[in-house]
């Protein structure tokens, strides 16, 4: 058959096609091989250009392009040079913790923000009395900016996994790509033929913070009280006048000249300094037409729209509502404000000085910037609409030494050195200022030690385990041949506790309340989670305050005890299934109900999982059974703001001199998005809060005190965990950084000294 000339034919037609196959396969090999020739060329030139376009960077010869671009108008000739402190940017009345603080975000302890008020940063937006409480997520003590109380455990995005190659993964989950590459040069870089560039690392006249998770919600100067948004207002907004940093029971001038203050307390007469400019700004609205914001003198009719914001009771500011409550504003002349008081209250004094205005020119008109919006201010619902969902939500706008460049959503937050600012050169060190959000702790100290942040508030076990010799020096300390960083830790202003919905029947006796307080270990999760930084504390002051009642110890953790006053109170396990249970009345209807609850956390924040995880099991050996639910801060927020939880972990931020009417006064239990969030009422606490404010002499408000803290340890509203020590670690081109203070933020930006042969970042 192998003779057969078909046989023959067919087996020559199979070469041919083999090596016509053959010949195809040379070709596009010799293609393919050309094209990469092409492209790794092209590669080669492409890096070339970027090596050309650092190098140029390093020497200060290309600048960002933002979206939104301040316009530079000429500065004024500078007034009076402000005094070494803060900056405070306006906003309202910062919540005020019950003992005078600001909430700090849920989670746990939270590092106490900056607070706004007074001598210390910006709290809440515009207007900020004595700082007062705004929630914080439970955070890392100091973590992040300096100001605000962060989560304890900052919620996460991607965790970094032990060993190299984790490390590497988390930190490239959070690299941002270049923006001033072309569709071909980004894609090559996806699929790893372009070279990345350490375009992440900050040039040296830039400071780079983090907000750790806590993304704000909106920027807006009258209804965002947040720790985040404080932050970014310390250095874009300023009041009257702020606390000194160095000696707290005195105030130094900012935007006020001078002020005179009736002998009663009654009346405020405050004269602003002329010619102080809000800053200018080039932005787009909501449907991206473009928006330009001239530079604008600060006057007076600022100071009355902001107090006519605030009190319009359609506007979202409770928090600031509770500090100007009885007081009117009076315009005497452009430049001239009287604050009339129709009481003589203690919280005056820091509610008037610690004022911030508002910008009416923007606040007050629609984003034509032409449109006036309907008034009056103080009473008109549609315009009390319309400013909380402002077209200016997303920008900021002061007269401080920064002004706001852009927000990149779920990224960063810039700042800008201000031209204009009055202040002249007696600004801080820096031209920008950049605020990452960064969603896991793990990779913000990675991020850290890249030279991409320069200060970081770190977690109790990250700061013991990975902040260590010889790379971390204790402050104070040589940094040595191998030193790279300063480590550090201060007493921070806030506390942490576990607040129970008052409104839910399962709560609504305190026996209930004290029984779980019992179950919790304080000790051991103070030990074994927070490493011992820090102290458990029984009520709502900070111990080292006259107001703390000292005589009043923590609850005992003691599961049998617990059993015992919950059997008082009516909880048996009736049906033998492990799950105690009473009989409640719901909804006006009795019914047999089981012992279990829901306790909400922030998503990511570990060591409040860790504690939540502890409580979890403690419980179910008394018979409750407690779920353990988790949201992202937008959400938990919204639960919170709502009253829809069971038990939720948050901290308070402390302010200075604190007034416990916005946390604990009956009148704020019924208002939503108030910080009396677990519906805490009790007629003897009331009456001590309104004369604590009648009260001026000092022995008297700490014996008011003490008493209103054995009140709290009574009704256990909360269960009080912890004052925590803070842990921080900084760069040490940071000359001046580690000089605590202990007024929150605790440590001051604006102050420290950047000296040029220390630079790191480049």
């Amino acid at each position: 058959m192998s003779d057969s000339p078909v046989f023959k034919f067919i087996v020559v037609l199979l070469l041919v096609v083999a090596v016509a196959g053959v010949g195809l396969a040379m070709l596009q090999i010799n293609g393919v091989e050309g094209h990469l020739n092409e492209v790794q060329k092209e590669v080669k030139q492409i890096n070339a250009a970027f090596q050309e376009a650092e190098a140029s960077r390093e020497m200060g010869n290309t600048t960002a392009r933002p979206p939104v671009k301040p316009v530079v108008a000429p500065a004024p000739a500078p007034a009076p040079a402000p005094a070494p402190t803060t900056p405070v940017a306006p906003r309202p009345p910062a919540t005020g913790t019950s003992t005078g603080g600001q909430p700090a975000t849920p989670g746990g302890p939270g590092t106490p923000p900056a607070p706004r008020v007074g001598g210390e940063s910006p709290v809440t937006p515009p207007n900020t009395p004595p700082p007062v409480p705004s929630p914080v997520a439970p955070a890392v003590p100091g973590a992040g900016t300096p100001p605000a109380g962060a989560p304890d455990g900052q919620p996460t995005g991607p965790v970094a996994t032990g060993g190299k190659k984790g490390a590497i993964a988390a930190a490239a989950e959070y690299s941002e790509e270049p923006t001033d590459l072309t569709p071909d040069q980004k894609r090559l870089m996806r699929v790893g033929l372009l070279e990345r560039r350490s375009h992440d690392r900050p040039p040296r006249d830039e400071l780079v913070l983090s907000l750790g998770s806590q993304e704000p919600g909106s920027l807006n100067a009258v209804t965002e009280n947040d720790s985040a948004v404080e932050s970014v207002y310390r250095w874009v907004s300023e009041s009257f006048a702020r606390r000194s940093w160095h000696d707290p029971d005195k105030w130094e001038r900012q935007l006020a000249e001078r002020w005179e203050i009736s002998d009663d307390y009654l009346t405020y007469k405050v004269f602003l300094k002329k010619g102080i400019k809000w800053a200018a700004l080039e932005t787009s609205d909501d449907n991206a037409n473009e928006v330009k914001i001239p530079e604008t003198e600060l006057t007076a009719d600022d100071v009355v729209f902001a107090h006519d914001c605030i009190m319009n009771e359609h506007v979202l500011a409770s928090f600031s509502k509770t500090y100007y409550e009885g007081s009117t504003v009076e315009k005497v002349d452009p430049y001239t404000v009287i604050f009339h008081w129709d009481k003589k209250n203690y919280t005056s004094l820091e509610a008037t000085l610690s004022f911030a205005p508002v910008p009416k020119h923007v606040y007050a008109f629609a984003s034509d910037l032409k449109t006036p919006l309907p008034g009056p201010y103080r009473t008109n619902e549609e315009f009390a609409n319309k400013l909380n969902t402002s077209w200016f939500n997303r920008m900021a706008l002061g007269t401080g030494p920064f002004r706001f460049v852009r927000w990149d959503a779920g990224n960063r937050i810039v700042l800008e050195r201000n031209p204009g600012w009055w202040g002249g050169k007696n600004g801080p060190p820096f031209k920008r200022i950049s605020f990452r959000i960064v969603r896991d702790p793990n990779t913000e100290l990675l991020q850290f030690k890249d030279g991409m942040l320069d200060v970081l508030g770190v977690l109790p076990r990250m700061f013991v385990s990975e902040c260590r010799p010889p790379q971390f020096v204790d402050q104070g300390q040589p940094l040595g041949p191998a030193g790279k960083f300063v480590k550090g830790t201060y007493t921070s202003p806030s506390y942490s506790y576990i607040g129970y919905n008052a409104r839910r029947p399962l709560f609504k006796d305190k026996r209930v309340r004290q029984a779980l307080t019992m179950t919790v270990n304080r000790d051991r999760i103070l030990n074994d989670v927070y490493k011992s930084f820090g102290s458990v504390i029984s009520g709502p002051f900070h111990p080292d305050s006259p107001h703390y009642n000292q005589a009043i110890k923590p609850l005992p953790f003691n599961l049998k005890e617990a059993k015992k006053v919950l059997e008082g109170a009516g909880w048996r396990d009736s049906d033998g299934d492990g799950i105690l249970d009473n009989v409640l009345e719901v909804d006006g209807v009795k019914k047999r109900t089981k012992f279990e609850f829901k306790f909400s956390i922030s998503t990511g924040a570990q060591e409040v999982e860790d504690m939540a995880a502890i409580w979890k099991a403690d419980l179910q050996k008394v018979g409750i059974n407690l779920e353990i639910q988790k949201s992202d801060w937008s959400q938990f927020l919204k639960e919170l703001n709502n009253w829809s939880y069971d038990a939720v972990t948050l901290a308070w931020l402390l302010s200075w001199d604190g007034d416990p009417y916005q946390l604990w006064h009956s009148s704020q239990a019924t208002i939503k998005e108030s910080s009396n969030h677990v519906g805490f009422e009790n007629a003897e606490a009331d009456e001590i809060i309104m004369k604590a404010r009648e009260t001026f002499d000092q022995p008297g408000r700490t014996k008011l005190f003490n008493r209103f803290h054995a009140i709290l340890a009574d009704e256990q509203p909360y269960t009080f965990l912890f004052c925590r020590r803070a842990c921080v670690v900084w760069d040490p081109r940071l000359e001046d950084m580690g000089k605590w203070s202990p007024m929150r933020p605790c440590y001051d930006l604006r102050d420290v000294w950047v000296k040029p042969a220390n630079v790191r970042h480049k």
